[in-house]
């Protein structure tokens, strides 16, 4: 753990160097917050832009459709969490992205304006869970996010891999 920094008069705070060096910030990066609703911050990178993702899910010939074009009926596009856990399994299964990459994916979603996500703070904690606990697959993860998020202590599974995460326990 990083010593505590302080803020100044101004509301600024210097990320201790391992941080930067753990989320490979330099000067000039950009960086998202996030209150969750049991009062952790989370602070991420905001540095892949949505370009790079583009397309990543359409089939040759498959016409693709931009945020702004699905807004254009005066309601947001929304990602349900079934939705997001189809497009991990296809990500992962199909495309074999790696773990880091399926992060930054599902983050650079969250940050992208005019896309709504079920449960945003949900999708959060889960994506926090994903990066912390390595064995754990990011189904799961959302899963026990989803579970415990409304103030819940625990969260029972049938699964034994998901049993292994924290809070979670292994029903019988």
């Amino acid at each position: 753990m990083s010593e505590p920094t302080t803020m100044s008069i101004k509301g600024q705070v210097t990320i201790p160097r391992d941080v930067r060096g753990r989320l490979g910030l330099q000067a000039g990066d950009k960086i998202a917050w996030s209150l969750l609703s049991n009062g952790t911050v989370v602070v991420r990178p905001n540095t892949r832009p949505m370009a790079d993702l583009v397309g990543m899910l359409t089939r040759p010939g498959q016409p693709g459709v931009t945020v702004d074009e699905a807004s254009a009926s005066g309601e947001p596009p929304l990602i349900t969490l079934c939705a997001l856990l189809e497009t991990e399994r296809a990500l992962r299964s199909r495309y074999k992205i790696d773990r880091a990459s399926m992060t930054a994916a599902v983050i650079v979603m969250l940050e992208t304006p005019g896309i709504e996500f079920e449960q945003a703070p949900t999708v959060e904690v889960a994506l926090y869970l994903f990066e912390q606990v390595p064995s754990a697959n990011f189904a799961d993860c959302l899963l026990l996010a989803r579970a415990t998020h409304p103030g819940r202590d625990r969260f029972m599974t049938f699964d034994a891999c998901a049993a292994k995460l924290p809070r979670a326990e292994l029903g019988q």
